[in-house]
């Protein structure tokens, strides 16, 4: 059994708040390894996806403890079996916990490399919506710069759990460091 988690902060605006931006990350790996010579043979998935699980966290707190609350409602979801073929996210796609309609974006944090001072980011399906221009403007307010899919051959905007909500109709985009550190020697 790996349960789905999720929570709401609900929105400011009295219409809005009836929208939900979903943000997503997966809080499982691969379970356990097959070598019996490793005494720890559990896949822990420190950056896929620890890493994202632990964006999202502090990502609700912030909004939590900010000032001003958003407009819309967030609705924070870890989903488990992605590396077993997108269960968790699939399950909430086809059974929300709140009506597919009313999901108005989904942002997913997937395997985020935080092992260097970045200047760019990748939104994996930025122009498949008009997320990209949210994005960019948002990565801008940290001097981050928006670059294109380095790796369009290899289709990651189809190959993680955002994927299961733009199938029903929801925009999203998957977040991921870009290649450009700010540290010229990194």
């Amino acid at each position: 059994s790996s349960p789905n988690v999720a929570a709401v902060l609900e929105g400011s605006d009295p219409l809005l708040k009836n929208e939900y931006v979903v943000v997503t990350a997966h809080s499982d790996h691969i379970g356990v390894g097959a070598d019996l010579r490793v005494k720890d043979r559990i896949n822990n998935g420190l950056m896929d996806n620890a890493a994202g699980v632990a964006i999202l966290l502090e990502t609700a707190r912030l909004f939590a403890n900010a000032p001003v609350k958003p407009k819309r409602s967030i609705l924070f979801l870890t989903v488990t079996g992605e590396e077993k073929g997108l269960l968790g996210a699939d399950f909430f796609a086809h059974y929300p916990t709140r009506p597919t309609e009313k999901l108005v974006a989904n942002v997913n944090i997937d395997m985020p490399v935080l092992l260097y001072p970045f200047a760019d980011m990748v939104a994996f399906g930025a122009n498949h919506s008009t997320l990209g221009d949210v994005v960019a403007k948002a990565a801008g307010q940290y001097d981050v710069k928006l670059a294109k899919d380095p790796m369009p051959e290899q289709a990651i905007f189809t190959r993680s759990d955002h994927y299961t909500l733009v199938k029903q109709g929801v925009p999203a985009v998957f977040l991921m460091t870009g290649f450009t550190s700010r540290d010229p020697k990194q």
